[in-house]
């Protein structure tokens, strides 16, 4: 008797999680390296993606060191995807803010990238930051989505 895997239907993208890993006709590799690593962030690169993890707060000037990172990451790998895990995420500047959708968005898109996949950060501060994000104008040039884990955003931008 073969013993079967409960499976989850997660309904807002119609993915299939079974207990260790997604149900897709296309296989999906997790296979990352690292690509660019400092005191605040990892950025690791994955089949078409740059997954982006945030270590600990950055300062204004911090940020865009790492965003403009991110940028050049970008333009290097020919990524079509982004990943930012913002569970760490407290939120930042309104100039800031203003420079994400001012410079950053257009300049990855330039660069290729059409969507970008946010896993949810656990601040209630950076959680209203990030919905302001996908609100914002970004999705007018990228596909923004927000997710609760690794697993589910990694599915979205490989589909």
């Amino acid at each position: 008797m073969v013993k079967s895997t409960p499976v989850i239907v997660i309904k807002k993208h119609g993915l299939k999680l079974t207990k260790n890993n997604f149900i897709y006709t296309k296989k999906i590799k997790m296979e990352e390296k690292v690509i660019f690593e400092n005191d605040f962030m990892t950025y690791y690169l994955g089949e078409n993606y740059i997954f982006s993890f945030n270590k600990q707060f950055s300062n204004d000037e911090q940020y865009r060191v790492n965003l403009t990172e991110m940028i050049n990451q970008v333009q290097q790998q020919k990524v079509t995807n982004i990943i930012f895990d913002a569970k760490n995420f407290k939120g930042t500047s309104p100039a800031n803010q203003k420079w994400v959708m001012e410079h950053f968005v257009p300049e990855v898109v330039k660069a290729g990238v059409r969507k970008i996949a946010l896993i949810f950060p656990k601040d209630a501060f950076g959680q209203f930051a990030l919905k302001n994000y996908i609100k914002s104008a970004a999705k007018d040039m990228v596909e923004p989505d927000m997710f609760e884990n690794k697993e589910e955003a990694v599915a979205w931008v490989c589909s």
